[in-house]
């Protein structure tokens, strides 16, 4: 199978490389419970990081909804800050994990 000039990998059989049992029985006990407990806080951050960024969108698409009872010199005034207040937000910003 061909997709935009590369091919596809046929699927790796199990004697290429490590499954995922042989990873988990060679990691101890407290290194599964380290590694859990990081994807656990992962998990928070993101559903946080989620919400905060849902609540941003839905507040610009009911600013823009109540724009449009603007006149049009009002309303892209409105426009122009709305856009200008989420390029600049800190909240819109990509944050490592």
């Amino acid at each position: 199978m061909i997709f935009s000039g590369t091919r596809a990998r046929p699927p790796r059989k199990l004697s290429e490389g490590p499954t995922l049992c042989v990873v988990l029985t060679e990691m101890s006990v407290s290194e599964l419970e380290a590694d859990t407990e990081q994807c656990r806080r992962q998990v928070i951050h993101l559903k946080s990081d989620y919400r905060s960024r849902r609540d941003r969108l839905d507040a610009l698409a009911a600013n823009y909804e109540s724009s449009k009872q603007l006149n049009p010199a009002q309303r892209y005034v409105a426009l122009k800050d709305m856009i200008k207040n989420a390029c600049t937000d800190s909240t819109n910003r990509s944050k490592p994990l």
